[in-house]
């Protein structure tokens, strides 16, 4: 009722009957009426357009007929065989059918297109035409009739079971298309693999589905059918649940290249094909079709047709109805590619039989036939009687394909549904699936694949996966990914489903926005940045960087515009079909909010986290700074907190040097520091982040750029950073690292880079917000601790917490009188207490307590008053800090009633000129201060670099020349110039720096060579060289490089020259004169035998034995691995006498050592023993090997003269140490489980003197 009329679906102008019409578009189980309208009739169910039931057969649609069909609504009541509760009222829905003639298919087309807003192309117009005028219903899929009596008041039907039938659909990707892919756990109504399919049996339908849930591997948790939670299809722990369980239904998972069992091949439905009623032979055209069996460049075997008779069959010619006729013939014919037949039709299915049923007769037939791609075409056998029922409808009409369908990265969902009583749904048009994603997890030692929601691993996977960025796995920062996945507890999971096309970058921003971050990519290697709260800034840009006159600074103050005021949208449980929001508000509220679809965010409090989040950022982080500077090396990403034009210490007082060269905590600089009051050092590191602070001392006051750290310090702060010291301070290769130097005064001012836009090669601006704590509080995210350095104690939070001022005004807001108060915040302040006085502080009344630091309050009008008003800060241990105040007067009323227009000229005026006053005064203010800045700050290096440098293979070299000049905050200058040459590593160069009182000249070189060209003997020589020097081994002057004869007595101080003065082997027998020493120069006692080398005199010494070659094997144990010195062996051929008391012991052993059955690794060590009367005498380190994992043949020797005592006998021993390093054999057995090792060592001692 009320409800408009349907658009019409065009027929062709050919005569059918109401029966006809009714079967195809009719929904039986709902009450309605038909009626038949002429051309131009009204649309109304009147007694002369009602076309009653029995009448349906014999009523003729004629051209230009409109067929209606109007439901009524359903009724209710308490009655027996009544359905109760049915809806009263129901909706009307009129459906009107228009005949017309096949000459008019075109003109249909074009109006149906213009109904239904649809725009064809050449080819479907074409297509539309033809399907007009060969019997295609356009409209909807037929609508299945329940059983139509034959006659009214039929009674002899002994078949009138129910049929059933269950209907498809969903989603059917286009060509290219993209696939989605899932992560975390989220409902999706999957995509159609291919169209469904339907086949009869009996009574019932079989309904295929087979569907793409997504990229990858899925953990499938649940079914569902529409939209209700209700229609459970399936779940993982119940299997198929009821209603549904009818015989034969089933769910199949298919897993990434597996198959189906459901639905194991591929099934093409022809979409033209669908409640298609066949011609009769009289009609024009004779049949239906022809159709395409399958696409173009495929063919088919197999052939499956599916055909209807919705009215049942009856022979209604009698008094009573009986069994009827029904017969039907499809033909085949092969065809090209433009479906044009290239052969003559055959007969492909004929079937028919004489039945009477009451019902609709359902058939599905399979024919096998030649491969090849076919068309084909239908017609209804039984020419047109008005006593007859038999009308067939053509539902189908497929191909079978039976190869096996494998997908290798995706996952698909096969479904078979039989249709039955029991089922309360029958359309599967859309299914939802709730499913969590699969992927690869890294626990620090291996990889496994496990359900997961993490955002990091879906970033993972977005980057590495072959349908996303493909990325070898070496270039994805795993080590931060896991780290995030380990230490964050809530708020960071991805539950969604993305579709392409999408870019890599875009796709990696949706799946890690849940937990506040977003992609960064940091050379080649990918990694995340995230918005959270942090202690170590990555970059420090000081006024020594920052550009002059490059900075900026804009504050924004309209807090109603909405950056504030957001609204957050979201999916509750990832499901598509809800849909919620929250709304977070700081300040006022806008009206025009923020408002954001966040993906991947599945419950309120996630939600009204990012909400939060976002709202605190849009109305705590209005500072906005913009500045320049070069980029020095630094790496500066988006999201990096940076600390800038912040000192740390006394603006005045500090200096700014460059570290030089390092031992331990002391530092070398290139500029002389300050020695008054303490001190403290913060330096730069090779990537520019800050490092301190830390105390510094000058040690000695006569070299002021000399400093020493304190080491406690120094230790807190690297275990605070990470990073030592010796890793801060710059190689040789690099520049200078930067330190700023003295008394510590501020704190920092800290902010975050918004964005970084490069100024040539070798500057940068960069933008940034300021990165208020309070963003951090409201989403109740802690601050990490500073590291607190031993010297200073815990600067960044101090005990008594201190409020530098407050100020307020008197200000008339309409007839009230209010105060505009601030205060300046304090470091670890927990709280602020502000009070005001009206009588000078006897009585007091509390103002604000808590976080505020401004705010507006009521005051009483006094006039000519004063009010006193006092702030101060309460730290973390409850302690307060130092009271700070102000004073100001109330006003007296400056408008009087009586000369209202002169009052205001008066006022307005002096208030103008107070204000432009005020103006001129802070600008002047301003003006000395920036004069006083600009002579403060220093001129920074005014450098000129040159780098040349050379790649080959593995191989580099470069020259690096650098000349600068600085000038310090005293007004000196220091000019350096340097020239460094490096090749792969290894620097060499010299460089000069001098300061206007002292001056250096370093070369660093292997050798340091002069010549003199063009004079006789002045080839280029080496000048110094590595010598001792007393006692110590240093860069010396050569000896050689002295003129003969420069050197003599008068200029060598008395007893200058000793022994530890000369080189061993220096004085050589070419040096002394013939007969220069005499027994008279000799000391008594002073030259001894062991004084002199093998050479250095002739001796006598006594050959003892026949020295043969001895060959001994031993076999070995486990305890001679660990005996300190086990006796392998010794040769003793006889004791031996010398005769004289000077004897040359020397001691060859050649060792082979045969290892290849038990490969091992050990340190064999030999030796001598000599014995006088069973007592050690003499013991001789002969020398050590190592053994090596093959056969291994080796001589170790060792010799020395001793003085033995005549005529005494002596007896040798041999001696060995074995020290295992490591031992194992091929089989995995370890050494120490063996118990002896035969033939495993041979020992060869020979040459024994």
């Amino acid at each position: 009722m009320g409800q408009a009329v349907g658009a019409p679906i065009v027929l062709d102008r050919r005569r059918r009957s109401v029966a006809a019409i009714v079967a195809r578009h009719a929904d039986a189980r709902r009450p309605f009426i038909v009626s038949r309208h002429p051309a131009g009739g009204a649309f109304a169910a009147t007694d002369d357009t009602v076309v009653c039931r029995a009448d349906w057969t014999r009523t003729r649609v004629g051209p230009d007929e409109t067929v209606l069909i109007t439901y009524l609504p359903l009724g209710g009541g308490s009655s027996a065989g009544s359905n109760t509760g049915k809806q009263i009222g129901g909706a009307v829905a009129m459906l009107a059918l228009l005949a017309l003639a096949p000459y008019a298919a075109p003109a249909l087309v074009g109006a149906g297109s213009a109904l239904t807003g649809t725009l064809l192309s050449a080819g479907a117009y074409a297509g539309a035409v033809a399907a007009v005028q060969a019997g295609l219903v356009v409209g909807g899929a037929y609508a299945i009739s329940l059983a139509t009596k034959a006659k009214a008041n039929d009674t002899t039907d002994t078949d009138s079971r129910s049929v059933y039938g269950v209907s498809g659909g969903g989603n059917l990707p286009r060509p290219g298309d993209r696939i989605p892919v899932g992560y975390g756990r989220f409902w999706s109504s999957p995509d159609l693999t291919q169209p469904d399919y339907t086949v009869y049996d009996g009574d019932d339908v079989l309904l295929y589905k087979r569907m793409t849930l997504g990229l990858g591997e899925y953990e499938v948790h649940e079914i569902q059918v529409g939209t209700e939670s209700a229609s459970r299809l399936w779940t993982a722990e119940d299997g198929i649940r009821a209603p549904f369980d009818t015989p034969d239904t089933a769910v199949e998972i298919i897993a990434p290249g597996g198959t189906s069992t459901l639905v194991p091949g591929s099934v093409y439905s022809h979409p033209g094909v669908s409640s298609i009623e066949l011609p009769r032979p009289e009609d024009t055209p004779a049949y239906s079709g022809p159709w395409a069996v399958c696409e173009v460049g495929t063919t088919t075997s197999k052939i499956q047709l599916d055909y209807e008779l919705p009215q049942g069959v009856a022979n209604n010619g009698g008094s009573e109805p009986f069994a009827g006729n029904w017969s039907l013939k499809f033909e085949y014919a092969p065809c090209d590619e433009d479906d044009v037949p290239t052969g003559p039709w055959v007969t492909l299915l004929e079937d028919g039989a004489s039945v009477y049923s009451t019902r609709a007769l359902r058939y599905t037939k399979y024919v096998t036939v030649p491969d090849g791609r076919y068309l084909v075409r239908g017609r209804n056998m039984q020419p047109y009687w008005d006593k007859g029922i038999n009308t067939i409808i053509w539902s189908g009409l497929r191909a079978h394909f039976p190869d096996t369908v494998t997908r290798p990265h995706v996952t698909e969902i096969a479904v078979r549904i039989r249709s039955g009583k029991q089922l309360g749904v029958t359309a599967f048009g859309q299914l939802y699936v709730r499913a969590t994603r699969k992927l690869p997890v890294w626990d620090g030692t291996a990889w496994a694949t496990e359900a997961t929601r993490k955002c990091v691993w879906a970033y993972h996977d977005v980057l590495t996966s072959s349908y996303g960025g493909a990325l070898d796995p070496s270039l994805v920062d795993v080590d931060t990914l896991a780290g995030y996945a380990g230490s964050l507890s809530e708020h960071d999971t991805y539950d969604g489903v993305i579709r392409g096309p999408v870019s890599v970058w875009e796709a990696a921003a949706v799946v890690l926005g849940p937990m506040r971050a977003e992609p960064a990519v940091i050379g080649s290697l990918w990694s995340l940045v995230r918005d959270e709260p942090k202690a170590v800034r990555r970059h420090v840009f000081s006024r020594r960087q920052i550009k002059r006159g490059s900075s900026q600074v804009e504050v924004q103050i309209a807090r109603d515009e909405g950056a504030a005021d957001v609204i957050v949208e979201y999916s509750p449980d990832a499901d598509p079909r809800r849909t919620r929001e929250t709304r977070v508000t700081y300040g006022a509220a806008s009206l025009t909010p923020t408002r954001m679809k966040v993906e991947g965010v599945t419950t309120w409090s996630h939600a009204n986290h990012i909400a939060r989040w976002k709202a605190a950022a849009g109305y705590y982080r209005r500072q906005k700074r913009t500045f320049s500077c070069d980029r020095m090396g630094r790496l500066v990403g988006r999201g990096d907190p940076i600390l800038a034009d912040m000192w740390f210490l006394d603006r005045g007082s500090s200096r700014t040097g460059g570290v030089m060269a390092r031992s331990g905590t002391t530092l070398t600089l290139d500029t002389p520091m300050d020695q008054g009051g303490t001190l403290y050092a913060y330096l730069r590191d090779r990537r520019g982040r800050e490092w301190g602070p830390v105390a510094v001392t000058i040690p000695d006051a006569e070299a002021p750029h000399v400093v020493t750290l304190d080491s406690d310090d120094v230790a807190a702060v690297e275990a605070a950073y990470g990073q030592s010291l010796a890793s801060v301070v710059a190689l040789d290769t690099q520049a200078p690292t930067t330190v700023l130097i003295g008394p510590l005064a501020t704190v920092e001012q800290q902010y975050l880079v918004r964005r970084i836009a490069h100024q040539g090669r070798d500057s940068i601006e960069i933008e940034a917000l300021v990165d208020a704590p309070e963003v951090w509080t409201a989403i109740g995210a802690a601050m990490p601790p500073e590291p607190v350095v031993p010297s200073i104690g815990d600067i960044r939070t101090p005990q008594y917490p201190t409020v530098a001022y407050v100020r307020a005004a008197a200000v008339a807001k309409g007839s009230a009188l209010v105060m505009d108060w601030a205060i300046a915040a304090a470091r670890g302040a927990a709280s602020y207490v502000v009070r005001l006085s009206y009588d000078d502080g006897d009585t007091w009344e509390i103002v604000s307590e808590g976080l505020s630091l401004d705010g507006t309050y009521s005051i009483r009008h006094v006039e000519g008053g004063t009010v006193k008003l006092q702030a101060w800060a309460i730290g973390a241990t409850g302690l307060p800090g130092p009271t700070v105040e102000t004073t100001f007067g109330t006003f007296e009323a400056t408008v009087k009633p009586g000369s209202l227009v002169d009052g205001l000229r008066e006022h307005v005026t002096e208030e103008l000129g107070r204000e432009i006053a005020e103006i001129d005064f802070r600008t002047q203010r301003i003006a000395g201060a920036a004069a006083d800045q600009d002579a403060a700050n220093a001129i920074d290096k005014r450098e000129v670099r040159v780098l040349v440098s050379a790649v080959k293979g593995s191989l580099q070299a470069s020259i690096t020349e650098v000349a600068t000049i600085v000038e310090t905050l005293g007004g000196t200058l220091t000019a350096l110039y340097a020239l460094a040459l490096d090749v792969n590593g290894y620097v060499v160069g010299y460089y000069v720096v001098n300061d206007g009182t002292t001056s250096d000249f370093v070369v660093v070189s292997d050798n340091f060579k002069v010549a003199k060209p063009g004079v006789s003997g002045g080839d280029p020589v080496p000048v110094f060289a590595i010598g001792t020097v007393d006692g110590v081994t240093k860069l010396a002057l050569r000896g050689d490089m002295l003129i003969d004869g420069c050197i003599i007595a008068a200029k060598i101080a008395a007893n200058a020259i000793t022994a530890g003065k000369i080189a061993a082997d220096a004085i050589t027998s070419d040096k002394i004169a013939a007969n220069a020493i005499t027994a008279a120069k000799v000391a008594a006692g002073a030259l001894s035998v062991d004084k002199l080398t093998a050479d250095a005199a002739t001796l006598n010494l006594n050959v003892i034995g026949n020295a043969t070659t001895v060959s001994i094997a031993h076999p070995y144990s486990t305890s001679n691995f660990e005996t300190t010195y086990d006796k392998a062996f010794y040769w003793s051929a006889g004791s031996f006498t010398p005769e004289r008391g000077n004897v040359m012991i020397a001691i060859s052993v050649e060792t082979a050592i045969n290892t290849s059955t038990y490969k091992a690794n050990f340190t064999v060590r030999f030796y001598l023993r000599i014995y006088a009367a069973s007592t050690l005498v003499i013991e001789i380190d002969i020398g050590a090997r190592n053994q090596d994992y093959f056969y291994s043949v080796g001589i170790i020797s060792g010799a020395l003269l001793k003085r033995l005592t005549i005529g005494t006998a002596y007896t040798f021993e041999i001696w060995k140490q074995v020290t295992a390093n490591s031992a194992y054999n091929t089989g995995g057995q370890v050494i120490e489980n063996l118990t002896t090792y035969p033939g495993m060592a041979l020992f060869e001692p020979r040459n024994v003197v």
